[in-house]
């Protein structure tokens, strides 16, 4: 990385948890930022993060959220693109997904929870499960 991409993620890294909140803050952190020229005086670049394997599918469903959020505090960098490296840390979410959704009484389809109930990895199946419920609601 160059100069001033250390500068940039350095101002990344101090305002993490305003962009993402502290539920990603706490379980992701960048860790590189690349910008290329793609015209005078513009810059475009990528934002490579750090996760748990079972966390960057959920992340990859809030990409242009985030991207949204970080080009709305960073407006300057330009990042059009995440990357995402998985990490051998822990997550700190559940280990069991919960099944129902007390909240609204929607769930996932049926073959979904069939589906998810195969997945040995718990971090995934969790992720997995929050996309679907996601989904979900959104359709409802």
């Amino acid at each position: 990385m160059a100069g001033k991409e250390y500068a940039a993620l350095a101002q990344v890294l101090e305002y993490w948890a305003d962009i993402v909140g502290p539920k990603y803050a706490s379980q992701c952190a960048p860790i590189k930022i690349s910008l290329m020229p793609s015209g005078p005086n513009k810059k475009v670049g990528t934002l490579t993060l750090r996760a748990p394997r079972g966390l960057i599918p959920e992340l990859s469903y809030a990409q242009v959220h985030i991207l949204s959020r970080l080009n709305g505090f960073m407006g300057h960098l330009g990042i059009d693109k995440l990357h995402f490296e998985a990490s051998t840390q822990t997550s700190n979410m559940k280990k069991q997904p919960q099944h129902t959704d007390k909240n609204n009484e929607i769930e996932p389809p049926a073959e979904h929870m069939r589906a998810l109930e195969k997945i040995s990895d718990t971090e995934l199946r969790e992720s997995l499960y929050k996309l679907a419920l996601a989904i979900a609601r959104n359709k409802a």
